[in-house]
């Protein structure tokens, strides 16, 4: 992931000698050409909330019930 110095989001797809191809999370009227890009040191990051989280665990509880059965 990378990160512009507007605190806006992204995800490298490609590398070229010359460029490199960014999906953008979030807007992107405030990147401007030249802007400086670091990476976040992070492959992907998804925050999930703690209902989220339940609900998965829930999920996984029952598939792991249902094997047993």
């Amino acid at each position: 992931m990378v990160k512009y110095t507007s605190d806006v989001k992204g995800i490298s797809l490609n590398l070229e000698n010359e460029n490199v191809g960014i999906v953008v999370f979030g807007s992107d009227t405030t990147i401007m050409k030249g802007d400086i890009v670091k990476c976040t040191g992070s492959i992907m990051d998804v925050p999930v909330e703690k209902v989220m989280l339940a609900m998965w665990l829930t999920h996984q509880e029952y598939l792991l019930m249902e094997e047993r059965l």
